[in-house]
C-alpha cells in the first residue's frame, strides 16, 4: 500500500550585504602605500581603507558595521571592525531620488590638517563594482575648530523658540526686574537659528545642508547597490563624516518553491 499526501515548500526572505569603501591616500603620495583595485582600475597610495557594510532586506537598509583595513608592507591589513553601527540608510533622500548611506572615520586614524587624496569604491552583494573619480578631503588644522555650521532643521526652530521663550517667561514672572532674556531669546529666533552641529547618522540630509558634494558620479552605470552618485564630507572635533549617495533599494522577496499537491491521499494495491 502507497499513500500519497500533499505538500508544499516555501522559500525563504533574503538579505544582503553591500560594501561602500573609502579609499584613502593620507599622505597623497601614490609611491607609498598600498594598490587597492576598484571598477575603475587599480589606486595606488592607498593608507587606509574604511568601509561602510549595508545590509538591505525586504522592510528597508540599515548600517550594520563600519570596518577599517590599514596597509602594512604592501598589503591591506585583515578588517577590524571600529564601529557596530545600526542606524538607517535614507532610502530616497539623497541625489536623484538615490538612498543616503552615512558613514565617519574618527580623526584619531587621520594625520591632522592634512589633505587626503580618497576613491569611494562599492561593491554589492552579487560582486557587482562602481568607483568615482578621485577627490580631495582637507581636514582642519589643530585649533581650527572644524565644526562645521548647520541651519537647524526648520521643523525643530518653533518648538524650540517655544521652549525658550516660554523659559523666558517664567525668568521674568519670578524676576520682573529683568528683561534681558526675553530680548535674547526674541533676538535668536529672528536670526534663523543657524547653529553649530555634529552629524547625526540617520540616513536624513538637514545636517548636511550647504555642503556641496566633493565628487559625484553618473547614475545608471553600475549595478544597483553599487552605483554611486555622489560623496559629501564635513568635520567635527573627533571625526570625519561622509555622505555617500548610491542607488541602494529594498530586497525583493526571494523566489518561491513551486507548491506540489498531489491531490487527496489514496490507497493503491
Amino acid at each position: 500500500m502507497v499513500v500519497v499526501a500533499p505538500f508544499a515548500a516555501i522559500g525563504e526572505l533574503q538579505a544582503a550585504e553591500h560594501r561602500f569603501s573609502v579609499l584613502l591616500d593620507t599622505d597623497n603620495n601614490p609611491a607609498t602605500g598600498c594598490t587597492v583595485p576598484s571598477a575603475n582600475g587599480p589606486v595606488a597610495g592607498i593608507e587606509l581603507v574604511a568601509t561602510t557594510v549595508v545590509t538591505t532586506s525586504i522592510d528597508g537598509a540599515i548600517v550594520s558595521r563600519l570596518e577599517r583595513q590599514s596597509c602594512d608592507s604592501g598589503a591591506l591589513s585583515a578588517p577590524v571592525v571600529y564601529d557596530p553601527g545600526g542606524w538607517t540608510v535614507g532610502l530616497g533622500n539623497g541625489t536623484g531620488a538615490t538612498a543616503v548611506i552615512e558613514t565617519s572615520i574618527p580623526l584619531a586614524l587621520l594625520p591632522s590638517g592634512a589633505t587626503m587624496k580618497a576613491v569611494v569604491a562599492a561593491t554589492n552583494a552579487t560582486a557587482g563594482q562602481d568607483a568615482t573619480a578621485a577627490f580631495f578631503i582637507s581636514l582642519a588644522a589643530p585649533g581650527g575648530g572644524g565644526v562645521t555650521p548647520v541651519p537647524l532643521s526648520p521643523w525643530l526652530v518653533l518648538p524650540l523658540t517655544s521652549l525658550l521663550l516660554a523659559s523666558a517667561v517664567w525668568w521674568r514672572r519670578r524676576h520682573p526686574g529683568q528683561t534681558g532674556l526675553i530680548v535674547f531669546v526674541l533676538s535668536i529666533a529672528g536670526s534663523g537659528l543657524v547653529w553649530a552641529a555634529s552629524v547625526i547618522r540617520d540616513g536624513n540630509i538637514n545636517d548636511w545642508s550647504g555642503i556641496s558634494p566633493a565628487v559625484t558620479d553618473a547614475v545608471g552605470d553600475a549595478p544597483i547597490d553599487a552605483d554611486l552618485a555622489a560623496v559629501f564630507y564635513q568635520t567635527d572635533g573627533s571625526n570625519l563624516f561622509l555622505r555617500i549617495d548610491a542607488d541602494v533599494r529594498k530586497d525583493t522577496a526571494g523566489n518561491q518553491a513551486p507548491v506540489v499537491n498531489a491531490g487527496a491521499n489514496q490507497t493503491i494495491t
